[in-house]
């Protein structure tokens, strides 16, 4: 049994000028937001940042001097990376068919009760969008995944009384929302 979760954090792709297949820089970038590592290729400012307070300093004042630039926000799904999305999806279930394995797709549930703010997994979505999008991501996913004849797609969003007390953010569940 394999059982794949989607995450939002697909959204971090979206309308990003020079989008790779590959999601290259979708992983260079989210993975260390996600405290799992360190990036792989550091500039040599970079490496001093990190050892070395006074450059520590030096980089944080700049930012007193240059406005930080925000991307702009969208409204419109990004098709680019919804067909990346969904070739990802794709590859994923092959390999499992591959091993004889049933596979379970979990739709992703955001907090449905939260105030949205503005997030660096969806910098480039409009705040008011990202509970649409990610309707749009979980069609997505369960199309490719109806597709597929030993895949079973399961949509907890509908299908179970979400209350604010199951969620820590915008997406992460609390123990009881786990439960």
């Amino acid at each position: 049994i394999v059982i794949f979760y989607k995450g939002g954090n697909d959204f971090y792709n979206y309308h990003m000028e020079d989008t790779y297949p590959d999601y290259f820089y979708h992983g260079e970038v989210l993975m260390p937001m996600a405290l799992l590592g360190t990036k792989k290729y550091e500039s040599g400012f970079d490496k001093f940042r990190r050892q070395s307070g006074f450059f520590y300093i030096v980089d944080n004042i700049k930012e007193i001097f240059y406005e930080v630039k925000m991307p702009e926000r969208h409204s419109i799904p990004d098709d680019v990376v919804d067909g990346i999305f969904v070739r990802n999806i794709r590859s994923m279930l092959a390999l499992t068919n591959s091993m004889g394995a049933k596979e379970y797709l979990v739709g992703q549930v955001l907090n449905p009760f939260v105030e949205r703010v503005e997030q660096p997994w969806s910098i480039r979505i409009k705040k008011d969008e990202i509970l649409p999008m990610m309707d749009r991501f979980n069609g997505l996913a369960e199309a490719v995944c109806v597709a597929d004849s030993s895949c079973s797609y399961l949509n907890f969003k509908n299908t179970l009384n979400w209350k604010p007390e199951h969620f820590w953010d915008e997406m992460h569940f609390t123990r009881e929302g786990n439960e």
